[in-house]
């Protein structure tokens, strides 16, 4: 399930548990209910501006900094995450422990990259799960999260229990076999990989991150093999040229690999894996300027609303990116050539 179609379940969620069916509706209630309508026809910077210009501060509760975040969540979660995330922080602080808040806080900080911090909120969201509810359940977001760790143990038992609620996410799926390919079963991995395809075949992001794990997996070949398939079918699939520019950048095809990054960027400027590669390049060539650069242009495609300083030095290029398997792949073969 995309985190997309998450916000929308929890955002339906509760304008029917908190909406529906009263008629002791009072004042602020009131103003709920109408926030609600005003979302409910996609209007969320209007239900925003409605809960700020009628819920006075001493009546700002849980209930608001939930609704306000989420809408805020709901019309741009990347633009708006650092106000959003405020907006939970603040419910959280009021009230610890209402699932739905503690749930959404956590899942936010995943979107934000705070990946230990979404863990800790995602592991207590476990805590306090209803099961007997309609409530989404935390298991997506917290197999994700251990995945970015490369905490795989973990992310296998979430994927699992995430699976049992939602057994035709394709997603889930791939991310169960990408499981499998880490602990060395590849034949699980493309299993599992042909059943997501087959659930939802026009699902872009089972394509980018199939082939995106072949790379981690470290089986090169057959990942260019499966991008240059997959572009006589779909010539607009940007990352298709930016994995292709990064298996060049492997080889040491300098000019091969900027020709792709080139097509790739063409087709989504904001692309953050092109942004990243196209540092990886001029890292490759010494041309540290532009690598600090483009590594600037990579995070501001990620963290919106925040100063990015410029880096100094190479170590610190290279102590950012440290965690990051990609860059540790690239390193291994600047050791072995």
């Amino acid at each position: 399930m995309t985190n997309y179609k998450i916000y929308i379940y929890l955002f339906l969620f509760f304008i029917f548990v908190g909406c529906h069916g009263r008629d002791d509706i009072g004042s602020v209630d009131e103003v709920h209910l109408h926030a609600n309508k005003l979302a409910r026809s996609g209007k969320y910077n209007d239900a925003v501006q409605y809960l700020e210009k009628n819920i006075k501060n001493e009546n700002r509760d849980d209930k608001y900094f939930y609704h306000h975040g989420l809408y805020l969540e709901l019309e741009d979660s990347v633009n708006n995450i650092h106000s959003y995330i405020d907006d939970y922080e603040k419910a959280y602080e009021i009230n610890s422990e209402k699932y739905i808040i503690v749930k959404s806080l956590g899942s936010s900080y995943l979107i934000a990259n705070e990946i230990d911090k979404a863990i800790e909120l995602l592991e207590q969201a476990v805590l306090i799960f209803p099961e007997d509810s309609k409530q989404p359940n935390p298991f997506n977001s917290l197999s994700n999260a251990y995945m970015q760790k490369e905490e795989f143990d973990k992310a296998f038992d979430a994927v699992l229990n995430a699976i049992k609620y939602d057994s035709m996410n394709p997603i889930l799926i791939l991310r169960l076999g990408e499981i499998y390919g880490v602990s060395g079963d590849f034949e699980s991995f493309k299993m599992q990989y042909r059943k997501a395809v087959e659930i939802d075949p026009d699902n872009m992001l089972i394509y980018n991150s199939y082939g995106n794990w072949l790379i981690r997996l470290k089986k090169f070949k057959e990942a260019e093999e499966f991008y240059i398939d997959l572009l006589k079918e779909h010539s607009d699939y940007w990352f298709c040229y930016a994995d292709l520019a990064f298996l060049k950048l492997l080889q040491g095809k300098m000019e091969n690999a900027k020709e792709f990054l080139e097509k790739s960027l063409t087709i989504s400027p904001r692309d953050p894996y092109s942004k990243m590669y196209y540092a990886f390049y001029y890292y490759l060539l010494a041309d540290y300027a532009a690598a600090f650069d483009y590594y600037k242009e990579y995070r501001l495609s990620l963290e919106k609303g925040i100063l990015i300083n410029g880096l100094k030095s190479v170590e610190e290029f290279e102590d950012y990116f440290s965690n990051n398997p990609l860059f540790r792949i690239l390193m291994e073969s600047r050791v072995k050539s």
